[in-house]
């Protein structure tokens, strides 16, 4: 017993000493990552890991993760401070060089279907018109027939509260709607099995009677007029209780759709194309299935489903857009074009955590933690319709999208094969550009000959900015830290600095962390090994101004020219040689 105490004991000092940032970015996100040696590094090692995954080596048992002959995609890194790409590749498939309808090679022009990426852009058109005020409220508000053939059912059927049986549907939001925790059926109609009891029943499945089998999906489809749908859907039991865990459903956005339909008193299409596709001249982009010479159809329309029309589902997965029309997109979430910086950051956090660590639910993104370099989290969307796969990632530490688009066979594969490849070699660079824009921008020396105060900034092998002189009145503030803040006792303090988010102007906080007196390394458990720097934030104060902040003053050039340490009240002007 005794020692496994001694154990976590010395685990714990150990852990002691290492330095935990507080989450997020380390640096600011890069402005000039494009044509960088670190991005080229990268998209040359992306590039080689490609070649290796298409062609395997001819020794190789495996097989080919993205078929060349079978699979064409487009991929298509971008920041938001850049006009001209981060990264781009374009492939098109052997089996398509000769295609007769649509295009026979794919570039950043090229229409897709996008599938569940539909999504996206429906939550998106949501949070123009009305914020996230509306994620609190119920569907059934603003789903009158909804509301109407719940109350049919609730006078004729004293049980239809029984929640094994039927959803509450008085219960479920619009945001539970939108980040997967309504917990309704995956999808109503389409896809179901009962149009294939021919297979199903010599398989061992019963007979259904006509009311069992679903009455619309793709012929009709089914829309908010049809009684069908709304019937069908108050007949399907739940999936688990509202906001307890996620589960996948189109319905979902289907019945989303319809709210935001009576809150505009418009319909989908018009909204989209007034809203969204006009206004930022997403020529590439529509409901509805565009000419066929502009898109890439990897085998007969209507096997690959190009020109499929779903109908009412189409806020879940029907667009068609091009990787150029993605990419302006994110750049503009990004910038904050659509929505306000507050109002997209509460929109880029997860809503529900999945049974796997590193990933989570959001409204609508399927969210990823990586773990290399560092903990950075991928906020995406991707989606499957016949013969297309695609997905949108969106990494907030740097300002910096991504977009692919893949049709032919295979795709789903391809897709997430590229995305892993995006994650291991460019995202990566992308902290590794933050750190050198961050080392030219702050690192140097600034001073107060009035006051005999200095500060003295530099980058090195461990995270954010490193202070590694700071002196106030002519007194070492490294020395006296470890008698006003938690941490280990001594000398030789490791103060670091990491961007707030904070700005005004040119001037930007940054909050300073040294490592804490609690483990945060390997250690015996969770709890002791947890990082706690988020808890020790403005922990210190002097006259109610952080001891631990930063503001630094920058010019035009992005270049700081004064820091202030605000506990101490002074200017520290930057020295230049």
């Amino acid at each position: 017993m005794w020692k496994i105490i001694s154990t976590c004991l010395l685990l714990a000092v150990h852990a002691a000493g290492q330095v935990c940032p507080i989450p997020g970015p380390l640096y600011p996100a890069p402005r000039a990552a494009a044509g960088s040696t670190t991005l080229d590094r990268a998209s040359n090692e992306f590039m080689a890991s490609l070649k290796s995954v298409m062609h395997p080596d001819y020794y190789s048992s495996r097989e080919p993760a993205i078929d060349p002959d079978l699979v064409s995609f487009t991929v298509q890194v971008y920041s938001a401070h850049e006009s001209r790409p981060l990264f781009e590749h374009y492939h098109t498939a052997t089996s398509a060089r000769n295609n007769t309808i649509g295009v026979d090679s794919v570039d950043e022009d090229t229409v897709f279907r996008i599938a569940s990426c539909s999504k996206l852009w429906t939550v998106l058109l949501l949070l123009m018109e009305t914020g996230d005020a509306s994620f609190h409220e119920p569907i059934v508000k603003y789903v009158p027939e909804l509301q109407e053939a719940i109350a049919e059912r609730r006078s004729n059927n004293t049980d239809f509260r029984n929640e094994v049986d039927q959803v509450l549907w008085e219960e479920v939001t619009i945001g539970e709607l939108a980040s997967q925790l309504s917990g309704v059926g995956r999808q109503y109609g389409i896809g179901d099995l009962a149009g294939s009891a021919d297979i199903m029943v010599p398989l061992g499945f019963p007979e259904l009677s006509e009311s069992e089998a679903p009455r619309c999906a793709v012929d009709p489809t089914c829309t908010i007029s049809l009684i069908e749908f709304i019937s069908g859907i108050l007949n399907r039991p739940p999936i688990v209780p509202t906001s307890s865990n996620p589960a996948y459903s189109n319905d979902a956005y289907q019945l989303l759709a319809y709210a935001l339909e009576t809150i505009t008193g418009t319909t989908y299409q018009e909204l989209m194309e007034s809203h969204l596709i006009e206004p930022m001249g997403l020529s590439r982009s529509s409901v509805i299935k565009p000419d066929d010479k502009v898109g890439i159809i990897p085998g007969f329309p209507n096997m690959t489903l190009w020109d499929l029309d779903i109908g009412d589902v189409t806020p879940a997965g029907g667009l068609y857009s091009s990787t150029k029309d993605m990419s302006r997109l994110g750049r503009a979430i990004l910038n904050h074009e659509l929505l306000s910086p507050a109002l997209t950051r509460r929109w880029l956090k997860p809503f529900a955590q999945t049974s796997e660590l590193g990933s989570l639910v959001g409204a609508p993104f399927e969210i990823f933690s990586l773990t290399h370099p560092r903990m950075i989290t991928l906020y995406t969307k991707a989606g499957d319709i016949g013969g297309y796969s695609a997905m949108m990632g969106l990494s907030p530490d740097h300002d910096v999208g991504f977009t692919i688009l893949a049709a032919g066979e295979g795709t789903t594969l391809a897709v997430m094969t590229l995305a892993d490849l995006i994650s291991k070699f460019l995202i990566p660079a992308l902290d590794e550009a933050a750190k050198r824009e961050a080392h030219n921008s702050f690192a140097g020396t600034y001073s107060s000959a009035a006051t005999n105060s200095s500060l003295e900034v530099t980058t090195d092998d461990g995270p954010g900015l490193r202070v590694i002189k700071w002196t106030n009145n002519g007194k070492d503030i490294l020395d006296a830290l470890p008698l006003i803040q938690l941490g280990p006792p001594g000398q030789g303090v490791e103060l670091r600095l990491f961007p707030t988010g904070l700005k005004h102007g040119g001037r930007l906080s940054f909050r300073s962390v040294r490592p804490s007196g609690f483990g945060t390394g390997p250690s015996c458990g969770p709890i002791t090994r947890a990082c706690r720097s988020w808890m020790l934030v403005d922990g210190s104060m002097y006259g109610a101004l952080g001891v631990d902040e930063f503001v630094f003053e920058t010019g035009e050039d992005g270049r700081a020219i004064s820091a202030s340490p605000r506990a101490m009240r002074v200017a520290l002007a930057r020295e230049y040689e």
